[in-house]
């Protein structure tokens, strides 16, 4: 996670809580590599290509939390760069191959040996792609959910995201990727957004976007599939419970605004928010639905944290306050060991009243935060399954081309016993799963187990 962040692009931004893995893993496949025949001409050159790659290395080195040792972050590009002109169909005497153990030295060799590769391979790939590839390979190599390469457009959807200004030409869907599976379920339609108007429904599974099977795509591709011009079509090939065929279904592109926040009064007087981020605009969001809560007079509340990867520590803090009455919400842990506590700020709002909070596999990041400190202070009561262990603080570093890497410089541990959340994740006290089917027939059992929860107490 990222903490404080005040995202500025073109400086460091300081600690950012990243939604749990916005990082495009997967390079694009085939046709994937960009050629530079007819390239525009602000394509970067072979030389900005290489200044970004020994950048993004050198600050990997330099500040990621569990220290990065430079020769393999320099092997580990190498081998991304083998494997990207691989796949653009560069032979190995053109990609200057030779064995690994050579190419560890420093990063000014490996910089010497890209431009050689790039200008090289010139009529096949695009110096930039190379480049991106093997910042992708280095940074991966640490195996750490915060830690990835952003593209230019990466960034600015990260900045909007962060921001709540998020904006963008789509069908309004809301997708997990089913991990065992190359299908994308569909776990929430937005209200009176073309995807509801075309009749998509929550629990659908998407197999197919116009045509081309989504074997072998990360879910950043199958998005970007999905979204494009205002008012243009896209076909969606979808499996649906009952259905012994994919049907297809025809949506029409629309403008679409990311919800920060949906809140309701269920029936019990239990009131109901659900968090989409932690957004700059939340902590505003929630307060105005909290006095409306109060004019209501609830008795109980429901905070779902269900597919909520993240955004801005300070937001988590102000938030997870509301629930929190006092002491330490999470500690902090540098590179050097050094621990900083971070407590509740006072605006306590519960006050006696009960509450349950929704998590699952999709909860990350900030999400964890606030199921931890609800869960160690016994101030409610956890249901659903077992959160993602995607937790820490780090910063967005700027590249000289646009781009950035985001680093996980910060390690986080709960508030009152220093438990590590980071790839160990929150235990709900009440588990709840639940299956394609209740997807599909609309059966929300998680909230339904914490509605029945609320009433009993």
């Amino acid at each position: 996670m990222k903490g404080a962040r005040l995202l500025s692009i073109g400086l460091v931004a300081a600690s950012l809580l990243s939604a749990c893995d916005p990082f495009d893993d997967s390079a694009p496949s085939i046709g994937g590599a960009p050629t530079t025949r007819g390239a525009a001409a602000s394509q970067p050159s072979v030389q900005q290509s290489a200044d970004t790659l020994a950048r993004a290395l050198t600050l990997l080195n330099e500040n990621y939390v569990e220290g990065a040792d430079l020769g393999k972050l320099v092997a580990a590009s190498q081998k991304g760069a083998w494997e990207a002109l691989a796949e653009a169909g560069v032979p190995p005497q053109d990609a200057d191959q030779t064995p690994p153990g050579v190419l560890t030295e420093s990063t000014q060799a490996l910089r010497q040996r890209f431009v050689r590769a790039a200008v090289r391979s010139g009529s096949k790939v695009q110096p930039g792609w190379l480049a991106y590839q093997m910042i992708r390979s280095a940074a991966n190599s640490l195996d750490d959910c915060h830690t990835g390469f952003l593209t230019p457009q990466q960034v600015q959807d990260q900045v909007q995201r962060l921001n709540g200004t998020t904006k963008f030409s789509g069908i309004g869907v809301l997708l997990r990727r089913v991990s065992d599976k190359d299908q994308f379920t569909v776990v929430e339609v937005f209200r009176n957004s073309p995807a509801e108007k075309a009749g998509v429904r929550a629990g659908d599974l998407i197999v197919s976007v116009d045509g081309t099977d989504l074997k072998g795509l990360g879910l950043e591709q199958v998005v970007n599939m999905v979204r494009g011009p205002e008012g243009t079509a896209t076909t969606l090939g979808i499996t649906r419970l009952g259905s012994s065929q994919p049907i297809q279904i025809a949506v029409t592109r629309g403008s679409v605004s990311a919800p920060v926040l949906r809140s309701e009064v269920l029936d019990g007087d239990i009131g109901y928010v659900k968090f989409y981020g932690f957004p700059e605009p939340l902590t505003g969001e929630l307060d105005t639905a909290l006095r409306t809560f109060d004019r209501q007079r609830v008795t109980a509340l429901i905070v779902d944290l269900r597919d909520n990867a993240g955004g801005q520590l300070d937001v988590v803090t102000k938030v997870t306050s509301r629930f929190v009455p006092d002491g330490p919400l999470f500690q902090g842990v540098s590179q050097t060991g050094d621990r900083t506590l971070f407590y509740a700020d006072g605006n306590y709002w519960l006050k006696g009243r009960r509450l349950a909070v929704l998590v699952n596999g999709g909860t990350g990041s900030g999400g964890e935060i606030l199921a931890s400190a609800v869960k160690e202070h016994r101030s409610g009561t956890l249901v659903g399954t077992k959160t993602a262990g995607c937790v820490s603080t780090g910063q967005m570093f700027p590249l000289p081309d646009g781009s950035a890497i985001e680093i996980a410089t910060n390690r986080v541990v709960s508030g009152l016993r220093g438990a590590e959340l980071n790839r160990v994740g929150v235990t709900p006290d009440v588990v709840v799963d639940t299956t394609p089917a209740d997807l599909a027939n609309q059966r929300d059992v998680q909230l339904t187990q914490a509605v029945e929860l609320l009433l009993r107490r």
